[in-house]
């Protein structure tokens, strides 16, 4: 005879209710940067990051990133990727990459189809559920990994100038949520 196991809620040691939202930090930046990217480096963008400290180290952390702005030079867009860093380094990464330079989690999202660097923004989005297994603060940040060196515009296109008012603005965001496990 099969023996059946039913539960109202399952929980974890702590008492707390699995699978259940911890905690919640985000950092959404309004403010505008142009930033240098050199070439094959995973560069950090300036200030897209955001800090968590796990209550358990069974906990998850699910990461939902979103960048808008534009390329220095439309090329760049189509041989760059992006991902996401835990306290500096790369996680969710292609495991096997070869030989190849250029690897990550997702790709920008072009809203125009030829080559325009002035006022056509882009965006970028990707999520991912880390297990880092520890308690210590979590520092996690957006990057991004071109094949040749650029400029980066965040929240703004290139052509922006404060001045004119046909050229978009946009925001930026990072967020860490804690999940019990």
């Amino acid at each position: 005879m099969a023996s059946i196991a039913k539960f109202d809620e399952w929980q974890t040691t702590a008492g707390i209710p699995r699978e259940t939202v911890l905690q919640v930090k985000q950092t959404h930046l309004r403010d505008r940067y142009t930033q240098s990217i050199g070439a094959s480096v995973a560069t950090d963008v300036t200030d897209l990051n955001v800090t968590i400290v796990p209550s358990s180290i069974n906990s998850r952390i699910l990461l939902f990133g979103r960048w808008t702005g534009e390329y220095g030079a439309q090329d760049r867009s189509w041989n760059s990727v992006w991902g996401f860093k835990r306290s500096g380094t790369r996680i969710g990464d292609h495991n096997n990459p070869g030989s190849t330079l250029i690897y990550g989690m997702g790709y920008s999202s072009l809203t125009y189809y030829g080559d325009d660097s002035n006022s056509t923004g882009d965006s970028m989005t990707i999520f991912y559920v880390d297990s880092p297994a520890t308690t210590s603060p979590l520092t996690y940040s957006i990057y991004n990994l071109p094949q040749s060196a650029y400029t980066l515009y965040t929240n703004r296109v290139v052509g922006w100038s404060g001045q004119a008012t046909d050229y978009e603005l946009t925001t930026s965001t990072i967020i860490a949520m804690e999940i019990s496990a």
